[in-house]
């Protein structure tokens, strides 16, 4: 079949995110993956091929071909940077996602609250 070996997930968007210098990032408590639709982010020496569908919330399936590591920069703390690794290259992606999810996995605690979310 033509879509063995893939992955198939779900990324449903919520209203906290990141401000970074190559553009917002939205916190996705619903995601499986971080995504992004501007290859350049990625560094170039991590960029690999990884097929990967997500379903997003309206039902549509969007398909990456390519991963690899973002490192953001946030504009309200310059000294302070956040490595994503595993961001999920798909050019239709209309917003860049930071997954909880994959946050928690790496043992890094995510607490939303009233004024934002603090990672």
């Amino acid at each position: 079949p033509k879509n063995q070996g893939m992955q198939k997930l779900k990324a449903v968007v919520t209203g906290h995110q990141v401000t970074e210098t190559n553009g917002d990032w939205i916190i996705d408590s619903g995601a499986s993956w971080h995504i992004t639709g501007n290859k350049d982010i990625l560094e170039v020496s991590s960029i690999k091929k990884k097929e990967v569908q997500v379903e997003i919330t309206d039902g549509s399936i969007l398909t990456s071909h390519l991963m690899g590591t973002a490192e953001l920069t946030l504009t309200n703390s310059p000294n302070t940077k956040l490595i994503l690794q595993n961001v999920l290259y798909i050019p239709q992606a209309s917003a860049n996602l930071i997954s909880v999810k994959d946050l928690c996995r790496r043992g890094m605690t995510v607490t939303f609250g009233p004024n934002g979310c603090k990672i």
